[in-house]
């Protein structure tokens, strides 16, 4: 469910960010979240 690695990596530079760093996936109120550090 959700974004490969790859996906999300692509997304990051179609938004203009070099890469993306410290992925991490928590649930919050029964609902996966992604959080990471996107940088330019």
């Amino acid at each position: 469910m959700g974004f490969a690695d790859t996906g999300l990596e692509r997304l990051a530079q179609i938004a203009g960010f070099s890469r993306v760093e410290s992925v991490v996936v928590a649930e919050i109120d029964d609902h996966p979240r992604l959080m990471a550090q996107l940088v330019a």
